[in-house]
């Protein structure tokens, strides 16, 4: 009985760990994609304001 509760906790605390894992890749995605894009669009915006302040 005792190693039924044993087993049974072990894979409770293997699903919460993966749990936690899967959440934690979520968060950084949620957090680097938008940095990402936004650093592209920065540059963006400096090449063509460089460009626009090259032309005048």
């Amino acid at each position: 009985m005792e190693l039924y509760r044993l087993f049974e906790f072990t894979k409770l605390s293997v699903n919460l760990h993966v749990l936690r894992l899967t959440l934690n890749m979520v968060h950084v995605t949620i957090l680097v994609v938008p940095v990402k894009v936004l650093s592209r669009l920065l540059v963006l915006f400096k090449n063509s304001a460089f460009a626009v302040a090259g032309a005048g």
